[in-house]
């Protein structure tokens, strides 16, 4: 079944969304520390970086392939990038990022 996120991102926020304690595990778990490089793979509307970003400084890029959710993510003055790429060949330079964050 495909989703489609045009439709999606206009009520996302609404319903999927990160709590601090949330977002503290997420740190702890993936070893996350300040300047880090992250990835965030298939960011939606940005929820996780931006809670992510309102806990720690790091350099975050969201990608997605959807122009709707990604729009939602730059209203909230997120780097993002739509990428209609195979997860497995992301354009991207080997090592560019130290941890990699899907939700």
């Amino acid at each position: 079944m495909k989703i489609d996120y045009s439709h999606i991102s206009k009520t996302y926020d609404h319903y999927r969304s990160f709590g601090r304690s949330e977002i503290g595990h997420l740190i702890r778990f993936g070893k996350i520390s300040e300047g880090m490089k992250i990835l965030d793979l298939g960011c939606g509307t940005g929820n996780l970086s931006t809670r992510l970003l309102d806990c720690l400084k790091v350099d975050l890029v969201g990608v997605d392939k959807s122009f709707p959710m990604l729009e939602k993510a730059r209203e909230k003055a997120l780097e993002v990038l739509c990428a209609d790429a195979d997860l497995f060949a992301l354009p991207f330079k080997k090592e560019s990022f130290d941890v990699v964050i899907m939700a």
